[in-house]
């Protein structure tokens, strides 16, 4: 996935330009929470990788993802300009998996996933809104929500997908609602899904679950 416009746009600015400003939507202990980091007193740096040489701690978008809720321990993704494995952006929203001190965990990619967020300084809202919850585990994320092979009219082949990702049972995700699954393959055929699906906020990118692999929480 891109990660222009980078992690030093300024999301939030931008939404209350918008008239929807970043704001808890819900009680404290919700379910769901949006990220919301500030800005000015969200400094944060960047490690060098391939071409690019790091960056020092300046404010920014996105807050680090570790692998435990410890400042020294690992983080989930390279930590450079480009990563998109382990940091959480400003505005995007995930179903919360535990609390420890000052450490909120996400779910995120599959995983347990643990950003700083102080009760004095909070840098996530908690908010409303669908989750799902999967079925059973191994459950696969698409990239794409393309139609299911039945779909497909003679003669023409149904593309060969992968899944992104596997989900196990006891995760939840954040739900952006159905997915239009139609594949247009030529300039003549339209293929429209008989099986709906629905969008999720996996990690840094989005993601499509099969309706029928998940269970619909409500907002």
């Amino acid at each position: 996935m891109h990660t222009d416009p980078g992690p030093y746009y300024d999301w939030a600015r931008l939404l209350t330009l918008l008239g929807r400003p970043l704001a808890a939507t819900a009680p404290p202990g919700a379910p769901l929470i949006a990220i919301h980091p500030g800005w000015e007193a969200n400094p944060q740096p960047l490690a060098p990788c391939d071409r690019h040489p790091g960056a020092p701690a300046r404010p920014a978008n996105f807050l680090p993802l570790r692998t435990h809720p410890d400042p020294e321990a690992p983080l989930l993704g390279p930590g450079c300009l480009h990563d998109t494995t382990g940091r959480a952006t400003a505005g995007q929203r995930y179903a919360t998996a535990g609390r420890t001190g000052e450490w909120t965990a996400i779910w995120y990619d599959g995983r347990r996933a643990w950003l700083h967020d102080p009760g004095h300084a909070p840098t996530t809202a908690p908010v409303r809104g669908p989750a799902v919850r999967p079925r059973r585990d191994r459950t696969p994320v698409w990239g794409r929500a393309y139609p299911d092979p039945g779909a497909y009219p003679a003669g023409t082949a149904a593309p060969a997908a992968v899944p992104l990702a596997h989900l196990d049972t006891g995760q939840r995700y954040a739900c952006g609602g159905p997915a239009p699954t139609v594949h247009r393959t030529d300039a003549a055929t339209t293929v429209t899904a008989t099986e709906p699906h629905l969008v999720i906020q996996l990690g840094h990118r989005i993601g499509y679950v099969r309706a029928a692999d998940v269970e619909l929480l409500p907002a």
